[in-house]
This record gives C-alpha cells, structure tokens and sequence, in this order.
C-alpha cells in the first residue's frame, strides 16, 4: 500500500480477534487514538472478531494474518510468519506494536526481517508463569526471551511482570506502563437491573449476593473455582443465597455449563454472554469477582475499582498493586478454595450491615490518556 502522505505508520498485530478481552481492548484503543493523534494505522490479527468488527467500524484498515493463532503447529507458524511478512510489507510501517505472547515471537522475526525501524513489544502477562509443565514454561520463557531481544522496547503492564520476567542483559529494554481506562458510563442499579432482570434471579429488597464475573471463558479465569465455591455454599451455607453472572464467551462454555448442571446450581449461574459494554451494568451486582490463575493487568480490574464495586480477586500478576481494602479489594489464593469463601462469606455479612459500593477511585497512573501519552512516547 503506496504511501500518500507523510504521516508516520504504525502496524499493531495480535494473535486474536474473534473476543475483546484485555489485550484486544488495549489494541483497539490504541489503534484508535494513534488514528486521532495524526498517525496511519492498520492492524494485523490471526482471525476475524468482535475487533476487527470494532476496528472496520472506526474505518481502520485490518490484515488476516492466516496461522498467527494460539495454538503451537510448525506449519500455521510457517503461514503466520508469510502473512506477516506480507502485512508489513504492504503497510510499510514506520512502528509495528506487537502484542501477547505467540505474536510477540513471530512479529519481531517478521519485523526485523523486513527492517522495520522501531518495533514495540507489550507482553499482556508472561506466558511461562501459567500453571504448566516445566518444559513449557522453559520453552515459552526462551521465546520471550528472544521477541525482548529483536524488541527495541517492551511494554510490561505490571510492575510484577517486569521485575519477575528475569531476562538476562535485557532489563534495560523493560518499561511499565500500566493499562489505562476511564470510568465507565454506569447505568443506576435499577436501570441495570431493569435491562438485565427477565434472565438473573434478582429479586429487590432482599439479602442475596449479586455476583458477577467479566471475561472470557478460558482456563486462566478460573471460572471452576467459582462454581465450586457457590455448590459448597448451597451444601454448608444453604441460606446465605448467592447468585453468579458470567459475562462472556470462550472454549470452555459448554464445560462450565455442564458443571452448573452437574452441581445443580441453574438457578444460581446464568452465562450472559458477550454483552456490549458490560461494564455499564456493573451496578446491578454486589461484587465483581475475579479467581484468575494468571493475569497481567487486567481491565476488568480497573473499570471496577473506577466503579467502586467491591471487588474478590486473585493475589497473582499486577493485580495487588491496585487492589487493596482501600480501593474496595479482596485478595485471594486462586489455587486455595478457602480464601475464596472465607471472602464471599464476608462480603454477604457485609452486605447485610449495609457496606458495599464505594466512592469511585480516581484513575491516576491507571487512566487512559496517561497510557497513551507514554505508549505514544516510544514511537518516537
């Protein structure tokens, strides 16, 4: 694609698009202010999606990277490679920002092979401290390694992230910046409950436990431990009544589900789905609960502390430096089913003697702008 003007290009690339989670949020609002700061923008995605549907309609041009997935196979990382090579060679970026962990590798190979001369790396969490075998946490440790190395920059979301990545003779190319929102748009809790009503067991004037967790579906969220902790309560608790919205979607749908019939909570758990803009009826719940094996940032986390919800979550990644009994938080040990309900427990008693949703927080070092303004920072 021939240049006509002499605005600086940039090339953001990520491994998926069919959701938007964090990393595809993170991408879409870069993207989008980089558009409106004068840049020309294009983004390249290993599949079609929610984003690249939200990227179309904000009339930013997308490339199908075929192979540049999830999954590990020699021949799609062969194709993703190709397509890369292709998508740069036709945008001619002046800065390609890649993003997550499978992108990361390919697109840096990709971008110095086609001497791109600026190329920006953000790692939404390590992949080597997920829950895996050793040899994945070696293999995928050494390939961070080498996406930092060909990096002129990496982005770590968490103070966590860059002081546990341990990369020798690289420390000097690890920058913090955290991700950045701003405060959503809250319906009133009767206007949010009116909406969402006909499908969650709300009912007024009443002492139950409105939960709610965002995300997608996939193992990292930790959506089992949830499960198990509501049919433990149904079993010792059976008056402390508790109810759980799952918004999102993701691989492990239809196991979740079949583990809401199994333990017969239907009358406890309701999928929502994906729901434009959830974070808008985060007044509807009483809690905001976030059981995560392994997070970086997550945006769920900032909207809710933006909010003033209360807020039980993993002490894992980025998340304790945000989250504490100041900002409304709960931590809890994701492979340890006891602080979770130690955690739900307080929270009902809470709510029966009137504590709850707190003054919203001010963003500060987590807004949005202040994201842009220092991601921006290193195109230069």
């Amino acid at each position: 694609m021939s240049r006509t003007t002499n605005k600086k290009r940039i090339l953001y690339v990520i491994t998926k698009a069919a959701t938007f989670g964090g990393a595809q949020r993170y991408v879409y609002e870069l993207a989008v202010s980089a558009k409106a700061h004068g840049y020309e923008v294009a983004v390249a995605a290993g599949s079609e999606g929610i984003l690249t549907e939200k990227l179309e309609t904000a009339h930013i041009p997308v490339f199908i990277t075929t192979g540049l997935q999830r999954d590990i196979s020699v021949g799609k990382e062969w194709r993703a490679l190709k397509a890369l090579k292709a998508a740069i060679t036709n945008w001619e970026p002046d800065v390609i920002h890649i993003n997550s962990a499978k992108a990361g590798v390919l697109g840096s190979l990709a971008a110095r092979y086609c001497r791109v001369p600026r190329i920006i790396f953000t790692a939404h969490g390590w992949p080597f401290f997920e829950d895996r075998p050793w040899w994945w946490k070696l293999l995928t440790w050494k390939l961070s390694w080498l996406t930092v190395f060909l990096a002129h920059q990496t982005i770590c979301v968490s103070e966590f992230d860059k002081t546990h990545a341990h990369f020798p003779f690289l420390k000097h190319k690890l920058t913090r910046i955290y991700n950045g929102v701003i405060k959503p748009p809250l319906l009133s809790r009767d206007e949010a409950r009116a909406i969402l009503l006909p499908s969650l067991q709300i009912e007024e004037h009443t002492t139950d436990l409105q939960l709610v967790a965002i995300g997608e579906l996939h193992p990292n969220k930790n959506i089992e431990l949830l499960l198990y902790a509501l049919s433990t309560l149904r079993r010792t608790a059976p008056t402390m009544r508790c109810f759980l919205t799952v918004m999102g979607s993701g691989e492990l749908e239809s196991q979740l589900k079949a583990s809401v019939r199994s333990r017969r909570l239907e009358q406890f758990v309701y999928f929502a789905g994906n729901i434009e803009n959830p974070y808008n009826y985060l007044a509807a719940f009483d809690v905001l609960l976030m059981p995560s094996k392994k997070e970086g940032l997550p945006y769920t986390l900032l909207y809710g502390i933006a909010a003033g919800i209360p807020i039980i979550a993993s002490k894992v990644g980025g998340i304790p430096e945000i989250l504490t009994n100041a900002t409304g938080g709960k931590l809890i040990d994701p492979k340890r089913a006891a602080t979770l309900l130690d955690a739900l427990r307080t929270s009902y008693y809470e709510k029966q003697n009137g504590v709850g949703w707190q003054t919203p927080h001010e963003l500060g070092e987590f807004a949005l702008a202040r994201m842009i303004e220092r991601t921006f920072a290193l195109y230069q």
